[in-house]
């Protein structure tokens, strides 16, 4: 993007247009914040940015009221697809201030020029995605991954989530995934959650030995085109010889390397950091323990906006486990 002038004389010989509407996205500092413009029928759409604010301001008949305050960055000429939609994506650096951004956008039709409304919202940390689970629903943002397979309630101040299917197909896995309830982060990121696995049909049992389990997992959107790109790491059932574990995970293009660490009960905190290339997985029992870094895995082919958050899975057909999380944080390094 580049700064340009908010020249108003050449925009006020224009006709009257239809209502432009322009809405903004999540503005979390790092990550990608997007301005979508609504303008059926336009040809071209720009979008400028104020870190002051909205304010009402100068109205030019026919072209609508200038309400972006001190406008400084102006972003590059938008395309508007066959419907008139057009978004601008941009990175938020990280090293910002939390504080007020407003946007306003200037539209081209063949009749002229028109501007939007303006919107207001408010710059936040990456702190802004912790969640305590303290409702009856998760909170708005949270997306699904593999939806279908997944049963989840908010209850209790906890997160309590069941695969609806395991087996290969819906495990974390090779070419297999299970469900993912997440958030999108760019950049370096630590990502720690308080989690505890069980047996649906006991839960005071730990779930059966055969890779059943829940926890954090760090998913490359690309995987949706393929091969799959993830790390996970998880507690639960392990394997006969194993059978309480906290497990480490790299897939890479579909081939999945694996630990399983014994624990004493499947239950504790875990933790997920990525610094540049390498993601870092870890695991205490408890708040007071010591952290323990169950590996570190290079991953310079992942993209530099990831899918973070929670998983659970059983490898058996018959499912037989359930997780919940009691709290989610995430922080920049």
């Amino acid at each position: 993007m580049r700064t340009l002038p908010f020249v108003l004389p050449v925009l006020a010989a224009t006709a009257a247009l239809p209502a432009q509407s322009l809405a903004m996205g999540e503005l979390i500092l790092g990550n990608t914040a997007r301005c979508t413009v609504q303008a059926p029928g336009s040809l071209l759409a720009v979008v400028a940015l104020s870190t002051t604010g909205t304010v009402p301001g100068p109205c030019v008949p026919g072209l609508g009221c200038v309400d972006l305050a001190e406008p400084w960055l102006f972003g590059p000429l938008l395309l508007p697809d066959a419907a008139g939609a057009a978004t601008m994506a941009f990175e938020l650096p990280a090293g910002l201030l939390p504080g007020p951004l407003g946007a306003q956008a200037l539209v081209l039709t063949s009749n002229g020029l028109a501007l939007s409304n303006a919107v207001l919202g408010t710059m936040q940390p990456l702190s802004a995605f912790d969640d305590d689970f303290a409702g009856t629903s998760l909170a708005a943002g949270w997306q699904i991954h593999n939806p279908t397979l997944l049963q989840h309630t908010v209850a209790g101040g906890e997160l309590h989530v069941r695969p609806l299917a395991g087996g290969p197909a819906a495990t974390w896995f090779a070419n297999g995934e299970g469900p993912l309830v997440y958030r999108v982060v760019r950049g370096d990121f630590t990502v720690t959650a308080q989690v505890r696995s069980y047996r649906l049909s006991n839960p005071l049992l730990p779930p059966p030995a055969n890779y059943d389990m829940g926890g954090l997992s760090l998913r490359d959107p690309a995987s949706d085109q393929g091969p799959n790109d993830w790390l996970h790491v998880a507690v639960g059932g392990g394997v006969p010889a194993t059978p309480i574990v906290v497990e480490d995970k790299s897939t890479n293009d579909g081939n999945s390397n694996l630990l399983l660490h014994p624990i004493a009960a499947p239950t504790g905190q875990i933790r997920a950091t990525r610094q540049g290339a390498t993601i870092g997985l870890w695991y205490r029992a408890n708040g007071n323990a010591a952290w323990q870094l169950l590996r570190s895995h290079v991953r310079p082919d992942l993209g530099p906006e990831l899918q973070v958050g929670l998983n659970v899975f059983s490898w058996s057909p018959t499912v037989d486990v359930g997780a919940s999380f009691d709290w989610i944080t995430f922080a920049r390094p």
